[in-house]
């Protein structure tokens, strides 16, 4: 087991899109499945209907275009929130995704957990 965590201080986010390179993490080969939990600190509305979606994603390679997608988190709409959520057949590399951030700006996550060998 081997704990994880993406960033180590919350992250603000003000548009879509994958987790700067400094916050993929590179799980080896070692693990089947992890276990999040992503706490959302601060979803800042600006219109009226405010909506914080992140997935997460795996690769072979840290550079890929293209990722799988592993699953995703609750939609959020206010903060505080928290949702923990599993997810395996993990690859090498994990990353999360903002694939919807509508009517807040910013958002402010920390993302952390667990990995799990079978």
């Amino acid at each position: 087991m081997a704990l994880l965590d993406f960033g180590g201080n919350p992250v603000a986010v003000t548009a879509t899109g994958p987790a700067p390179v400094e916050q993929v993490l590179d799980l080896g080969l070692y693990f089947a499945s992890m276990t999040l939990l992503l706490t959302a600190y601060t979803l800042k509305p600006t219109g009226g209907s405010p909506s914080f979606i992140l997935t997460m994603e795996t690769a072979m390679d840290p550079k890929a275009t293209t990722w799988i997608p592993l699953g995703v988190f609750a939609t959020m709409t206010t903060a505080p929130d928290q949702d923990k959520q599993t997810f395996t057949d993990l690859l090498r590399y994990v990353r999360w995704n903002v694939t919807t951030l509508t009517d807040i700006d910013p958002a402010m996550f920390s993302l952390s957990g667990v990995a799990r060998n079978p």
